[in-house]
């Protein structure tokens, strides 16, 4: 198998699996849910990441620390340890520490034994291993206190006519977006447009708003340098999307 390393998720997006590969690891998983109680969830989480294309920190996390267990799960253990050695071509490392919290260092040698593999493709990149703390939007929390409605309402009446006027535009990008969305009938965004909004929902913390933008955008009109940057935004705005505005 081989995989690329998300810059901002570290998640695990697999390039290429053989369809043999495939069958061995859906095998192996379907025989070790029922080896144990508690792994079916362990099953349906590698499953669902598999079917996805992208594998987890959290699944990543949760899965080495079932490739080091105590006796009492030995059999499951040996199931697991055969869908690493598929996956990985060896048997993943613990990368939950005794206070189950993620060990950066195993993280790091792990990401390493891949890219000395050859099966990590942007392995040579070793920044990607570390975390990455200048992502975009990586202050989405205080940003979506800021454009809390109610609190631009009191903002805006201390504000100078500068901050006025960037809180209109503000409010009146996230209505427009809001309308495209709701309305399947609108014309195609240029490529421009869709690349701001979809950064603007993910700034923002809309991530219902971002996933619904995201299914919107033709990807045979996106250049091959954008690609990327918009579907691990998209991607994202997936993963997180609560309700609906």
């Amino acid at each position: 198998m081989k995989f690329q390393l998300d810059r901002y998720t570290r998640e695990l997006i697999i390039e290429a699996m053989s369809a043999e590969e495939e069958q061995k690891i859906r095998n192996l998983v379907e025989n070790f849910q029922y080896q144990d109680a508690q792994a079916p969830t362990m099953a349906a989480a590698l499953l669902k990441d598999l079917n996805k294309g992208r594998i987890g920190q959290k699944t990543l996390s949760r899965f080495s620390k079932w490739c080091h267990t105590s006796q009492r799960y030995e059999k499951a253990q040996d199931y697991v340890c055969d869908i690493s050695r598929i996956m990985f071509g060896f048997v993943l490392p613990r990368l939950w520490n005794k206070q189950n919290r993620l060990d950066e260092k195993a993280m790091v040698f792990f990401f390493d034994q891949l890219r000395q593999r050859g099966t990590l493709q942007n392995g040579h990149d070793k920044s990607l291993f570390k975390i990455e703390n200048t992502k975009p939007g990586a202050q989405i929390s205080e940003a979506r206190l800021a454009f809390n409605y109610q609190h631009r309402i009191s903002h805006a009446q201390i504000a100078g006519d500068a901050d006025k006027n960037f809180l209109f535009i503000l409010k009146s990008e996230i209505r427009s977006i809001r309308n495209f969305v709701k309305d399947k009938n609108t014309p195609t965004l240029s490529l421009d447009r869709a690349f701001f909004w979809l950064w603007l929902c993910y700034i923002l913390g809309l991530f219902y708003e971002g996933a619904l933008l995201f299914r919107r955008i033709d990807f045979d009109r996106v250049p091959f340098e954008l690609k990327n940057t918009l579907r691990k935004i998209g991607y994202i705005c997936e993963e997180k999307k609560e309700r609906k505005f």
